[in-house]
């Protein structure tokens, strides 16, 4: 699979890592989140599993609020990945993030 480029990769989506890539987008930084979960929000504001009615806990609309802005900010999210590999590129000026989900192995 093709590589992709952007200037930050944050991994993990959790209240920190969603909160640090909405952080750089605001700031004008092109950003990919990366996470094993199938959606933002880690442990704390975990998303509903398909199929399951949702609750309407305060973490559940704290979850889908969080999610929501990720979108509206355009943060690249690339959901059910896990990091393998990350190393300095061949050039020294950036890092090669390799990670591994469902469809393979991505760049």
């Amino acid at each position: 699979m093709a590589a992709a480029c952007t200037d930050l990769v944050v991994v993990g989506a959790g209240p920190a890592g969603a909160n640090a890539a909405l952080a750089a987008a605001a700031a004008g930084i092109d950003v990919h989140l990366i996470d094993e979960a199938p959606h933002a929000g880690g442990q704390v504001w975990r998303a509903p599993v398909d199929g399951v009615a949702a609750g309407r806990s305060a973490d559940a609309r704290a979850g889908a609020d969080l999610r929501a802005r990720l979108a509206a900010r355009g943060v690249t999210t690339r959901a059910s990945r896990r990091v393998w590999s990350v190393l300095p590129d061949s050039d020294g000026r950036g890092f090669r993030v390799d990670s591994v989900g469902a469809e393979g192995s991505r760049s």
